[in-house]
């Protein structure tokens, strides 16, 4: 499937999954972009867009509204990970 996906949205919308596979190869680093606007989420992993301006839907309200502001979350699926230098900055 791919990384960068914006898996807590439904099955079937826009952004769910990857536009295309851009990981690196298995203890490779990977280098990853979110820019969010709004709730249009634009993901860009090691220089491929994998998410183009997708809506983020609210996971904990299922229709409702984006909080405006909040936690950032990243998961993985049973593999180790590791951050090194995460920047974050309010647009």
């Amino acid at each position: 499937m791919g990384s960068g996906g914006l898996w807590n949205n439904k099955k079937g919308s826009k952004g769910r999954d990857p536009l295309v596979l851009a990981d690196s190869s298995v203890g490779g680093w990977n280098k990853i972009f979110v820019r969010m606007k709004g709730d249009k989420v634009t993901v860009i992993l090691n220089g491929k867009t994998v998410v183009a301006e997708a809506p983020l839907q609210n996971y904990f309200d299922k229709g409702g509204p984006l909080p405006e502001k909040g936690s950032i979350q990243s998961q993985t699926h049973g593999a180790e990970i590791s951050w090194r230098n995460p920047e974050v900055r309010e647009l």
